[in-house]
């Protein structure tokens, strides 16, 4: 098994033309804590972070004390983009201004504004624009944990002059 373990790191600025603004892993298990994520961006997924990993290599990501500040992607997952992750956000972690804006035809089909989580199976969870609440699908094969204190402030999914922006205009 591959490890990485990051120990308060800066990222800021950082720009991926694929997946992973800041960080791209693949079947590796992550160790994060102390980081700081700051503006960095992708055209496709996680903003911040992009994992993958699948059913023979399942990886856990730990996120301990961590923060992601206007991050984005031009997909799903404006800070965090888990796929097929066991993902664990543990101590204080803090997500503001993270945002994901489908940049292609069907422009309000982005997902999670601060986390996008899927399993390699089916659907997980995410956290969403509308008021970044946890919205819950049927989801077996990987998991999120929160514990602890995990804020999320001002993230948001979808077109950027959509009502997803700021939905309380929606009537």
């Amino acid at each position: 098994d591959v490890k990485v373990t990051i120990n308060g790191a800066t990222f800021t600025d950082n720009y991926a033309q694929d997946d992973g603004g800041a960080l791209y892993l693949r079947h590796v298990e992550l160790e994060l804590t102390n980081g700081t994520f700051t503006d960095n961006s992708t055209d496709e997924d996680g903003g911040a972070i992009a994992m993958f990993s699948e059913d023979y290599a399942r990886a856990d990501a730990r996120i301990t004390g961590s923060t992601f500040t206007g991050n984005n992607s031009e997909e799903n997952g404006g800070a965090i983009y888990a796929f097929g992750q066991n993902l664990y956000l543990t101590g204080v972690n803090t997500f503001t201004n993270n945002w994901s804006s489908e940049n292609m035809a069907d422009e309000d089909d982005a997902d999670g504004g601060a986390i996008w989580f899927k399993g390699d199976r089916g659907y997980g969870y995410f956290f969403d624009g509308w008021d970044t609440s946890l919205l819950t699908q049927n989801q077996t094969d990987a998991f999120l944990e929160i514990s602890g204190t995990a804020t999320f402030t001002g993230n948001w999914a979808g077109d950027r002059d959509s009502y997803l922006n700021n939905p309380q205009d929606m009537n």
